[in-house]
């Protein structure tokens, strides 16, 4: 029962024209992420899981979901950093 609700909320994304990764594709992506890491301190090493279920979360929203989803993510951990430093 689960895999046919799976596969009918795939195709309903597909017909809204939203892109839906493959397992493989959200690897690839994260190790592409953890490869280009700028920050000195190797910030986002180790976080591969949080990475890949962040990709697969926002392969399934609109273009304006990403966004506001991707600031609200930005904003918490500049608000995380800022209390680290504190």
């Amino acid at each position: 029962m689960a895999e046919e609700s799976d596969s009918e909320s795939l195709e309903e994304y597909s017909v809204n024209g939203s892109i839906v990764l493959s397992d493989d594709q959200l690897r690839e992506e994260v190790t592409s992420l953890v490869q280009r890491d700028n920050c000195e301190e190797r910030c986002i090493q180790g976080k591969a899981a949080e990475l890949e279920n962040f990709s697969r979360s926002l392969s399934h929203m609109s273009s304006r979901e990403k966004k506001q989803s991707v600031m609200t993510a930005l904003a918490m951990l500049m608000k995380m950093d800022t209390a680290a430093r504190v």
